[in-house]
């Protein structure tokens, strides 16, 4: 491997150990150290990498960094970057679950803030990407709509189908734009055809053996593959299937891996592997070992699937205004997504009794705080753990 490689890679390590605070901070961070500091490509390079994944399903800001690994070294060196730049969140998510498993007896009353701080982020991501997407009257409905329709059905089915049809809405509704087909666009066939044989593939399995790893595997592929709009959109999505409809965790458990990631760096999508991993716990160590795997095998691949079907095509697809459109239409009801997620986890919380004003006052202060002041993630999560404590 080149040395420039080697030290591309090295520069993934850091940003894997030092990006904290979702999507839109790793984006600044990527722009400074990758293009400014170490020109690996220009801006103009950069910008329209990103502008390819916040497109795709699947998190945006990994599908970011691996791109740009892919347009260094190719394939393998864009596998290379996606390990790096998870596995230490990962890794660390993964301890954590096997901790609950190996001190199962462990009070967990010091957490009873996380759940309240968790749903201050999801506002707060809310807030972040409404202030960047809402900004027409259809984005003001399809923001309402979507968020209604995530309240009322609860099957994990509907947030997909709310996402298309919000893609649909914006190229029925937004004017100026005719459709222009995709003429001379040469496409490359096997990574496309991989993306969705694994998840039939899975699916096929999974309905055979019944097994939970199996169903995992499949469950987690598919929100992989369907999110858009981020680690703050696959939140409704795992807490309705995994706790509301399933069963596999509880709310409090789900609230900490949230929190967890939150304070990590690197990738949210992390959860992935953090729910997996306790969704196996009944299993034994082992097992929930295997369901950390999982989770991040099974989180990650679809992205990474798609950015190698896409980006050799982006140059010939990017001038085509449904491209545009779509990721328009997406954005505003995956925002509405957002905000029911926050109303979906607050309803168990409005039934505490004494608990109610200190739930609502962690939610408040954690909303305003992320949103509005340059306090590091961390800091929050660990000061909601020390609350826990002294409370």
């Amino acid at each position: 491997m080149q040395l420039r490689n080697l030290i591309f890679l090295r520069d993934i390590l850091i940003l894997a150990c030092t990006a904290f605070g979702g999507p839109q901070v790793h984006i600044s961070m990527f722009l400074k150290r990758l293009v400014v500091q170490r020109r690996y490509l220009t801006e103009d390079e950069f910008m329209e990498i990103n502008a390819l994944c916040n497109v795709l399903p699947g998190p945006s800001s990994t599908q970011t960094i691996t791109a740009i690994g892919y347009k260094q070294g190719g394939p393998l060196l864009a596998l290379l970057t996606l390990l790096i730049w998870a596995l230490p969140a990962s890794i660390i998510v993964s301890l954590v679950v096997l901790g609950f498993t190996v001190f199962s007896n462990v009070d967990l009353s010091f957490t009873k803030f996380i759940t309240p701080m968790a749903i201050g982020f999801i506002l707060a991501g809310a807030y972040t990407l409404g202030k960047a997407v809402i900004n027409d009257k259809l984005s003001i409905i399809l923001f309402i709509c979507s968020a209604i329709a995530g309240v009322i059905f609860t099957s994990p089915w509907v947030y997909p189908l709310i996402i298309v049809a919000g893609a649909l809405a914006a190229n029925i509704f937004i004017k100026g734009y005719n459709f222009e087909p995709l003429e001379g666009v040469k496409i490359k066939l096997q990574y496309i055809f991989t993306f969705f044989g694994v998840l039939i593939l899975a699916a096929i399995i999974g309905k055979i053996s019944q097994h939970r790893s199996v169903l995992l595997f499949e469950n987690t592929y598919r929100f992989g593959s369907l999110v858009y709009g981020g680690g703050n959109v696959l939140v409704p999505l795992m807490y309705e299937q995994f706790v509301d409809f399933k069963h596999y965790i509880s709310a409090q458990e789900f609230a900490i891996g949230y929190g967890l990631v939150q304070a990590l760096p690197g990738p949210i999508f992390t959860l992935g592997t953090f729910t997996a991993g306790m969704s196996m716990k009944s299993y034994g160590l082992w097992w929930q070992l295997a369901g950390c795997l999982i989770g991040m095998t099974a989180i990650f691949l679809p992205g990474v699937l798609l950015i190698f079907f896409f980006y050799p095509i982006w140059q010939q697809v990017k001038k085509y205004p449904i491209f545009k459109k779509s990721v328009k239409g997406s954005n505003a009801v995956s925002t509405g997504l957002i905000l029911s997620a926050a109303f979906i986890l607050t309803q168990p919380l409005l039934i505490q009794g004494s608990m109610q004003i200190q739930n609502m006052l962690i939610i408040t202060i954690t909303f305003l705080v992320i949103a509005f002041t340059k306090i590091p993630s961390p800091l929050v999560v660990l000061a909601a753990i020390l609350l826990g404590f002294i409370f």
